[in-house]
Protein backbone atom coordinates (compact mmCIF):
# COMPACT_ATOMS: atom_id res chain seq x y z
CA UNK A 1 0.00 0.00 0.00
CA UNK A 2 3.11 2.56 0.48
CA UNK A 3 4.61 1.57 -2.42
CA UNK A 4 0.92 2.40 -4.23
CA UNK A 5 0.96 5.75 -2.76
CA UNK A 6 4.43 6.45 -3.54
CA UNK A 7 3.99 5.46 -7.10
CA UNK A 8 0.88 8.22 -7.22
CA UNK A 9 3.33 10.85 -5.42
CA UNK A 10 6.27 9.75 -8.21
CA UNK A 11 3.50 10.50 -10.89
CA UNK A 12 1.07 13.13 -9.93
CA UNK A 13 -0.33 13.48 -13.81
CA UNK A 14 -1.47 9.54 -13.36
CA UNK A 15 -2.99 9.30 -10.06
CA UNK A 16 -5.11 12.58 -11.30
CA UNK A 17 -5.96 11.18 -14.17
CA UNK A 18 -7.30 7.93 -12.46
CA UNK A 19 -9.23 10.09 -9.90
CA UNK A 20 -10.93 12.32 -12.41
CA UNK A 21 -14.75 11.56 -13.03
CA UNK A 22 -15.57 9.32 -15.86
CA UNK A 23 -16.99 11.81 -18.27
CA UNK A 24 -18.23 8.94 -20.83
CA UNK A 25 -20.66 7.55 -18.37
CA UNK A 26 -22.45 10.41 -17.54
CA UNK A 27 -26.23 11.38 -17.94
CA UNK A 28 -26.87 11.99 -21.85
CA UNK A 29 -29.38 14.54 -21.21
CA UNK A 30 -26.23 16.66 -19.29
CA UNK A 31 -24.14 16.23 -22.09
CA UNK A 32 -25.95 18.14 -24.46
CA UNK A 33 -26.74 20.71 -22.84
CA UNK A 34 -23.01 21.40 -22.28
CA UNK A 35 -22.42 20.77 -25.86
CA UNK A 36 -25.05 23.53 -26.60
CA UNK A 37 -24.04 25.51 -23.66
CA UNK A 38 -20.64 25.56 -25.46
CA UNK A 39 -22.01 26.44 -29.07
CA UNK A 40 -23.94 29.28 -27.34
CA UNK A 41 -21.29 30.56 -25.68
CA UNK A 42 -18.95 30.61 -28.75
CA UNK A 43 -21.90 32.49 -31.16
CA UNK A 44 -21.80 35.15 -27.83
CA UNK A 45 -18.63 35.46 -27.76
CA UNK A 46 -18.56 35.94 -31.82
CA UNK A 47 -21.61 38.27 -31.21
CA UNK A 48 -20.07 40.41 -28.13
CA UNK A 49 -16.72 41.06 -30.39
CA UNK A 50 -18.54 42.29 -33.36
CA UNK A 51 -20.68 44.73 -31.61
CA UNK A 52 -17.74 45.68 -29.55
CA UNK A 53 -17.12 47.64 -32.70
CA UNK A 54 -13.09 47.90 -32.72
CA UNK A 55 -12.42 50.00 -35.77
CA UNK A 56 -11.37 48.90 -38.88
CA UNK A 57 -7.60 48.24 -39.01
CA UNK A 58 -5.08 48.94 -42.03
CA UNK A 59 -5.44 45.47 -43.78
CA UNK A 60 -8.47 45.94 -43.63
CA UNK A 61 -8.64 49.21 -44.93
CA UNK A 62 -6.60 48.19 -47.56
CA UNK A 63 -8.94 45.62 -48.80
CA UNK A 64 -11.80 48.33 -48.11
CA UNK A 65 -10.12 51.22 -50.34
CA UNK A 66 -10.25 48.36 -53.49
CA UNK A 67 -13.97 48.06 -52.39
CA UNK A 68 -14.31 52.02 -52.49
CA UNK A 69 -12.32 52.64 -55.32
CA UNK A 70 -13.30 49.90 -57.92
CA UNK A 71 -16.52 48.78 -59.96
CA UNK A 72 -17.67 45.55 -59.58
CA UNK A 73 -15.99 44.24 -62.80
CA UNK A 74 -12.27 46.43 -61.37
CA UNK A 75 -12.15 43.85 -58.27
CA UNK A 76 -11.39 40.71 -60.97
CA UNK A 77 -7.70 40.57 -60.93
CA UNK A 78 -5.03 41.86 -58.44
CA UNK A 79 -5.84 44.39 -56.13
CA UNK A 80 -3.88 47.14 -55.08
CA UNK A 81 -1.96 47.28 -51.70
CA UNK A 82 -0.79 43.41 -51.78
CA UNK A 83 -4.66 42.66 -51.01
CA UNK A 84 -6.21 39.08 -51.97
CA UNK A 85 -9.63 37.83 -51.21
CA UNK A 86 -12.07 35.79 -53.37
CA UNK A 87 -14.09 37.44 -55.73
CA UNK A 88 -17.52 36.39 -54.89
CA UNK A 89 -16.06 38.24 -51.66
CA UNK A 90 -14.84 41.00 -52.80
CA UNK A 91 -18.57 41.88 -54.69
CA UNK A 92 -20.66 40.89 -51.48
CA UNK A 93 -18.82 43.58 -49.53
CA UNK A 94 -18.90 46.05 -52.70
CA UNK A 95 -22.67 45.44 -52.55
CA UNK A 96 -22.85 46.23 -48.84
CA UNK A 97 -20.72 49.06 -49.41
CA UNK A 98 -22.90 50.54 -51.85
CA UNK A 99 -26.43 50.00 -49.51
CA UNK A 100 -24.77 50.57 -46.23
CA UNK A 101 -21.55 52.74 -47.01
CA UNK A 102 -18.49 52.72 -44.59
CA UNK A 103 -20.47 51.32 -42.27
CA UNK A 104 -18.48 48.68 -40.19
CA UNK A 105 -21.63 46.47 -38.22
CA UNK A 106 -22.60 45.80 -42.21
CA UNK A 107 -19.27 45.11 -43.67
CA UNK A 108 -17.91 42.70 -40.73
CA UNK A 109 -21.55 40.42 -40.98
CA UNK A 110 -20.57 38.18 -43.75
CA UNK A 111 -17.46 37.09 -41.59
CA UNK A 112 -19.77 37.33 -38.31
CA UNK A 113 -22.23 35.37 -40.17
CA UNK A 114 -19.62 32.61 -41.12
CA UNK A 115 -18.15 32.35 -37.95
CA UNK A 116 -21.63 31.52 -35.98
CA UNK A 117 -22.43 28.97 -38.96
CA UNK A 118 -18.70 27.50 -38.31
CA UNK A 119 -19.80 27.20 -34.34
CA UNK A 120 -22.72 25.61 -35.54
CA UNK A 121 -21.35 23.34 -37.76
CA UNK A 122 -18.45 22.50 -35.42
CA UNK A 123 -20.77 20.05 -33.41
CA UNK A 124 -21.99 17.64 -36.61
CA UNK A 125 -18.22 18.02 -37.50
CA UNK A 126 -17.13 16.86 -34.12
CA UNK A 127 -19.41 14.01 -33.45
CA UNK A 128 -17.91 13.12 -36.84
CA UNK A 129 -14.34 12.83 -35.88
CA UNK A 130 -13.64 12.36 -32.39
CA UNK A 131 -14.92 10.26 -29.61
CA UNK A 132 -18.66 11.47 -28.15
CA UNK A 133 -16.80 12.44 -24.94
CA UNK A 134 -14.19 14.74 -26.79
CA UNK A 135 -17.24 16.62 -28.50
CA UNK A 136 -17.74 19.11 -25.71
CA UNK A 137 -13.43 19.72 -25.84
CA UNK A 138 -13.29 20.63 -29.41
CA UNK A 139 -16.37 22.96 -28.95
CA UNK A 140 -14.28 24.35 -26.13
CA UNK A 141 -11.54 24.60 -28.71
CA UNK A 142 -13.14 26.50 -30.99
CA UNK A 143 -15.37 28.28 -28.90
CA UNK A 144 -12.91 29.96 -26.49
CA UNK A 145 -10.04 30.44 -29.37
CA UNK A 146 -8.62 34.06 -29.33
CA UNK A 147 -7.67 34.41 -32.31
CA UNK A 148 -10.69 32.72 -34.14
CA UNK A 149 -13.01 35.05 -31.89
CA UNK A 150 -10.45 38.26 -33.37
CA UNK A 151 -10.67 37.30 -36.72
CA UNK A 152 -14.42 36.96 -37.37
CA UNK A 153 -14.85 40.48 -36.64
CA UNK A 154 -12.45 41.78 -39.33
CA UNK A 155 -13.27 42.62 -43.05
CA UNK A 156 -11.14 39.80 -44.42
CA UNK A 157 -12.35 36.19 -45.38
CA UNK A 158 -10.80 34.42 -43.03
CA UNK A 159 -13.72 33.21 -40.91
CA UNK A 160 -14.70 32.28 -44.33
CA UNK A 161 -12.03 30.52 -45.27
CA UNK A 162 -12.17 28.21 -42.21
CA UNK A 163 -16.23 27.80 -42.99
CA UNK A 164 -15.72 26.50 -46.21
CA UNK A 165 -12.44 24.21 -44.89
CA UNK A 166 -14.84 22.86 -41.95
CA UNK A 167 -18.13 22.18 -44.88
CA UNK A 168 -15.74 20.81 -47.15
CA UNK A 169 -14.51 17.89 -44.57
CA UNK A 170 -18.09 17.94 -42.93
CA UNK A 171 -19.15 16.82 -46.73
CA UNK A 172 -15.90 14.53 -47.44
CA UNK A 173 -17.09 12.93 -44.35
CA UNK A 174 -19.94 12.18 -44.85
CA UNK A 175 -18.98 10.34 -48.46
CA UNK A 176 -16.51 8.03 -47.11
CA UNK A 177 -19.32 6.34 -46.25
CA UNK A 178 -21.38 6.38 -49.88
CA UNK A 179 -20.87 4.47 -52.98
CA UNK A 180 -18.56 4.79 -55.02
CA UNK A 181 -20.38 6.18 -57.75
CA UNK A 182 -21.54 8.80 -55.50
CA UNK A 183 -18.51 9.53 -54.30
CA UNK A 184 -16.48 9.80 -57.88
CA UNK A 185 -19.47 11.92 -58.61
CA UNK A 186 -19.08 14.22 -56.04
CA UNK A 187 -15.51 15.01 -56.64
CA UNK A 188 -17.03 15.44 -60.16
CA UNK A 189 -18.97 18.24 -58.87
Amino acid sequence: MIAAELINLANPVDSTISQAPDLTVSDERLRWRIVWVLVALGVALRIWQWLWNTGFWHDELWLLGNIQDRSFGGLIGPLDRDQAAPLLYLWLLKAIYLLAGLNELALRAPSVIAAVAGMVLMLPLARRCVRTSAVPWALVMLAASKYLIIFSVRTKPYTIDALAAMVLLYAALRLRRASPLKFILALGA
